[in-house]
């Protein structure tokens, strides 16, 4: 099957515009409004845009994590919100997983997918490896390795997922686990139980609060004017 190519935003580290690919040296990272010459290339698959290669070098999986981006932030691309964060890409070798499902699809070409000489983090932990996690990539696309979580190599980068996050909630999402993004990236997880014109009623996963997420007894009510986007776990 052919790939169809997306290019769409670019990221930023400390406001500023960064190359696509480069080391990544610190700071708050974070992806935005598409620019003239440095917008990400992604592949679309379903919803689902996979980059294309890793954005960034140099970073290690504690500080993907420390920002979100493992098991998923928010961000915000030319007015339309997304989940962005890591592929899933098997906690051990030969176990299905997001990342050979589409080299199934549309094949393992390096001129595609870039994997040639840098491996890409993914979001499972490795079997009886802690503190490891799974890396793809290096010698051929389905290369499967582990690195420990904090190492930072110019050989290790990012390859990020943007999903769309939902904004209107329907009654099909109903006694499913959720999750809702604030105004701020901050996020409630928990089960939707009850939608109105205004809240939406979750029994939530932890008892974190905000000023949009009020508690009352064991449910959390979400005033929908501060949703920023939902995602269905």
């Amino acid at each position: 099957m052919e790939a169809e190519i997306v290019r769409l935003g670019s990221l930023y580290v400390n406001g500023q515009s960064f190359a696509v690919g480069g080391p990544y040296n610190g700071g708050v990272l974070f992806f935005g409004d598409s620019i003239a010459g440095k917008e990400i290339q992604w592949v679309k698959d379903g919803d689902m845009l996979i980059a294309s290669s890793c954005v960034c070098t140099n970073i290690s999986w504690d500080e993907l994590d420390r920002m979100g981006f493992v098991s998923g932030a928010a961000v915000l691309i030319n007015n339309v919100p997304y989940l962005c964060r890591c592929l899933k890409v098997g906690e051990k070798e030969g176990v299905p997983n997001e990342w050979d499902a589409v080299l199934d699809k549309y094949g393992e070409s390096d001129r595609l997918w870039h994997w040639d000489g840098i491996y890409f983090w993914g979001q499972e932990v490795t079997p009886n490896r802690e503190p490891y996690r799974a890396t793809r990539g290096w010698l051929s696309a389905r290369e499967w390795y582990g690195h420990d979580t904090s190492i930072q190599y110019a050989i290790i980068g990012f390859r990020p997922v943007l999903e769309p996050l939902i904004l209107q909630p329907s009654e099909a999402l109903l006694g499913n686990s959720i999750t809702v993004f604030g105004p701020c990236g901050e996020s409630v997880k928990g089960e939707l139980i009850g939608i109105d014109d205004y809240d939406l009623i979750l029994v939530p996963e932890s008892k974190t609060k905000f000023s949009w997420a009020a508690r009352r007894g064991d449910q959390f009510v979400v005033c929908r004017c501060a949703v920023f986007g939902i995602s269905k776990n």
